[in-house]
């Protein structure tokens, strides 16, 4: 991708974020934190020797995906990091929806018939009660080789011919949810997270009991409804959403 052209078009999608695109890089989030000056600023690697992912996974990055990484300076109540993955993922399915049916499986990941086609993982720093800074890291699977578990965007779609129509319709989906998150109205963008949230009315076992998921609860966290009382569970880790067994370790899809 070459940076100037990127930006242009970028500038010309209606995106204020600042653009800057390497050929090879550890972690995309990584090296942004390393940056001096990360408000606005988007980082681009074409490949990431040593992604990271949710509760210390890796994560495969190799050519043909998109990985990217997104700084941000804030001033807000430190309650607001739990809910920023939610502007976040949203933001970016609804850009990838007007083409493909992607679902958001909860907290963090985009998925496309049971599959992963991508992750989104967010660093923040605060500073006593107030969160100060964040990282936004998003990787998707393009025309990248990916296990059974993966699906790659290209083969199911032809929308986006390449990556950088690829990268500018995802940050404007980043830029959008971001905005709706920015503005305060969790009122609103829990129900736009919640109508797309993928195996909703699904019976799912946890703890060895079979339960429902209802959806998303005010606070974040997922409903669901067993055969004697409902629950709410607040950690994502407390329950797998996957209809298959995964690698604890690794996913199949690129992240930061």
């Amino acid at each position: 991708m070459v940076c100037l052209n990127l930006q242009q078009q970028a500038q010309q999608a209606g995106i204020r974020y600042r653009l800057r695109t390497i050929a090879v890089t550890d972690s995309t989030n990584a090296q942004l934190w390393q940056q001096a000056d990360r408000h606005e600023q988007v980082l681009i690697a074409a490949q990431q020797r040593a992604g990271r992912g949710q509760q210390g996974r890796s994560w495969l990055s190799p050519l043909g995906g998109l990985y990217l990484s997104l700084g941000l300076d804030l001033d807000l109540p430190l309650s607001e990091s739990a809910r920023l993955i939610f502007g976040a993922a949203w933001g970016v399915a609804q850009s990838l929806r007007s083409q493909v049916p992607v679902q958001l499986k909860w907290p963090n990941d985009l998925v496309l018939d049971d599959r992963k086609l991508g992750g989104i993982l967010v660093e923040t720093r605060s500073q006593g009660d107030r969160l100060r800074e964040a990282v936004i890291g998003l990787g998707l699977n393009g025309s990248n080789p990916v296990p059974e578990t993966g699906i790659a965007l290209q083969s199911v779609s032809t929308a986006w011919a390449d990556l950088p129509d690829l990268a500018i319709a995802v940050l404007q989906g980043l830029q959008t949810g971001l905005d709706q998150w920015l503005a305060d109205d969790w009122e609103t963008l829990i129900p736009l997270y919640d109508q797309w949230l993928y195996r909703r009315s699904d019976r799912l076992t946890w703890q060895g009991q079979i339960v429902t998921l209802l959806g998303i609860d005010p606070s974040g966290g997922l409903r669901l409804q067993g055969r004697d009382r409902p629950w709410v569970i607040v950690q994502p880790g407390d329950l797998s959403l996957w209809p298959w067994q995964h690698d604890p370790k690794t996913d199949p899809v690129t992240h930061q």
